[in-house]
């Protein structure tokens, strides 16, 4: 008898923070009318703060293939060209393997389609 719950739970005794033993200004000014009030200011900003972020993101992805796409050149394929080709998952044993080919082939093109390049 005696004992307070957090003794109990903690085996110790909960230490006040020295703002409750010693008032500072922030304690005597405390309002929680207006901390609710610019919680829920704050909560509704929350929104507002992601799309912002997001809009930031989308245009600096956008800056960045800018600046790659600078630099990509178009190749013409001729007939009878040796060309790689993106490898696909086929076996979905090795798929996740680091050290998996990225490529396939090479492959002779019977020139451009509609799709790309025709192996």
């Amino acid at each position: 008898m005696g004992e307070s719950p957090f003794n109990l739970a903690f085996r110790t005794e909960a230490d006040l923070p020295p703002e409750v033993v010693f008032p500072t200004s922030r304690v005597e000014h405390f309002n929680p009318g207006a901390s609710e009030t610019s919680l829920r200011e704050n909560l509704d900003l929350v929104k507002e703060l992601r799309t912002e972020a997001h809009l930031w993101s989308l245009h600096y992805r956008m800056a960045i293939a800018r600046l790659y796409n600078r630099k990509v050149r178009p190749w013409l394929v001729n007939d009878n060209d040796l060309v790689l080709r993106k490898a696909m998952v086929s076996d979905l044993k090795h798929s996740h393997d680091m050290l998996a080919l990225r490529w396939e082939g090479p492959y002779v093109s019977s020139g451009p389609s509609e799709m790309g390049l025709t192996p």
